[in-house]
């Protein structure tokens, strides 16, 4: 047997390694009868290797057929090389023409349906890379996030920027968890779309190095998994002994926090206007319980990350709540209703020339002889009680509801009343305004 044949059955045993040792018995011997037929039967070597063909070819099509027929055993299988050269050596006959066609197209088939099969795994390890990529983005957002927080206290709150910067840590360290779990699922997903895609390629000696290549890897995993859980923890002993998680706590479930008591009385036949303005306190505007009284009286529950500001102005009443610089982002956290209260008391019969009220996340109730009021709020509900004398009163809502009579009214606007020489005007954003 010529060298070059020789190769060509190398070339196909090599082909081959992976596949039962049967199968690769069977296949070497039916080329080898072939080739030995063929050189009894006066053919040269060109002519021989001619009618071969690519050894690549032939072992793409005995692997594909492999894999489309796993159930079967290598004695039910079809002649190696998928209607491969006749043995008879002169002419190929019709039958094994026709084979060799037919089990190529099957081949070529098969490789479709596999791709067909496999393109969602890989897509779905894409979609999980990207979410992973976005998770660890977000952690370094949540640092960011952190440094701006931090300059946000003000100066003397020691604690709270400890306190900040815990949270932060903790909060990166969960994102990147989070993130790192998900580049480890999107991995496993495409390596194992990989597997399907070239399940029996990998010889011996790669699959072991494979294998060790991923127990280092999941080893290194392990390790960044351990770092960065121990991180996290560690923020979070930071921040919680110094008690403002738990403020963000109180806010965002609507739970009364502690707070201070201030009251403050004015004469009211010194004050035509009023205004209140809240980050996320309610506002209670009603008559007051003493009958023949002739006083405002404003009483205000102060938590301690937030202020009340008392201040007249000519006639003119005017209540703010700010910020102490304690609780970050506190203009954010203010979109959430808070618990605390500013009620204003008047006497009865009282009417402000104009009454403003305004709070973000707060809520406010009014129960007063109508006067010209004013009440708006950014997510915070307002209710509406009037009574007395004719008033005009328009309400408006961009994401909210109107509930009058207690139904709710198709828009986001209500008018009613024509005269009188009092105006109402409720205003929100995002909450229901209600009128009784």
């Amino acid at each position: 047997m010529g060298s070059r044949l020789d190769q060509v059955l190398e070339r196909i045993r090599a082909g081959l390694d992976g596949l039962p040792e049967d199968t690769v018995r069977r296949v070497l011997d039916y080329y080898q009868e072939y080739i030995a037929e063929a050189i009894e039967a006066g053919r040269s070597e060109d002519e021989i290797l001619l009618r071969l063909g690519d050894p690549g070819e032939i072992v793409e099509e005995i692997r594909a057929e492999a894999s489309l027929a796993p159930e079967k055993t290598p004695a039910d299988m079809p002649g190696p090389g998928l209607g491969g050269p006749s043995p008879t050596g002169t002419t190929e006959k019709t039958g094994d023409r026709c084979g060799r066609i037919y089990s190529g197209a099957r081949a070529h088939a098969g490789k479709i349906l596999l791709a067909l099969g496999v393109s969602p795994f890989y897509l779905l390890g894409i979609g999980f890379y990207i979410i992973a990529a976005g998770g660890l983005l977000s952690a370094l957002t949540a640092v960011g996030l952190t440094v701006a927080g931090i300059l946000e206290i003000a100066p003397g709150y020691t604690w709270e920027k400890i306190s900040m910067a815990g949270i932060g840590i903790f909060a990166a360290g969960c994102l990147a968890i989070t993130g790192l779990l998900l580049w480890v699922g999107a991995a496993g997903i495409t390596s194992f779309a990989h597997g399907l895609w070239r399940r029996d390629l990998p010889r011996g000696l790669e699959r072991d190095q494979e294998t060790a290549g991923r127990k280092r890897g999941n080893g290194e995993i392990k390790k960044k998994l351990v770092v960065l859980a121990t991180i996290a923890l560690l923020g979070l002993g930071v921040a919680l002994p110094t008690g403002l998680p738990l403020r963000y706590f109180l806010i965002w479930n609507s739970v009364k926090p502690a707070f201070e008591v201030y009251t403050q009385t004015y004469n009211a036949a010194d004050i035509r206007e009023i205004e209140v303005k809240t980050l996320n306190s309610m506002i209670i505007a009603e008559v007051g319980a003493r009958p023949g009284g002739n006083e405002i009286r404003i009483v205000y529950e102060e938590p301690d990350w937030m202020r009340g500001k008392f201040t007249v102005s000519g006639n003119r009443l005017i209540f703010s709540e700010e910020s102490r610089g304690r609780l970050p982002f506190l203009d954010f956290v203010a979109r959430h209703e808070g618990m605390t209260s500013v009620k204003i008391e008047v006497p009865p019969g009282y009417r402000a020339r104009a009454m403003t009220l305004a709070s973000k996340g707060g809520h406010i109730t009014i129960a007063l002889p109508a006067g010209d009021i004013k009440a708006r709020t950014l997510t915070g509900n307002i209710r509406f009680d009037g009574c007395g004398s004719p008033f005009a009163l328009r309400a408006v809502v961009k994401n909210g509801k109107i509930i009058t009579g207690g139904r709710p009214l198709a828009g986001g606007s209500y008018t009613a009343g024509t005269g009188g020489e009092h105006t109402v005007e409720l205003e929100s954003n995002g909450g229901t305004v209600t009128i009784e």
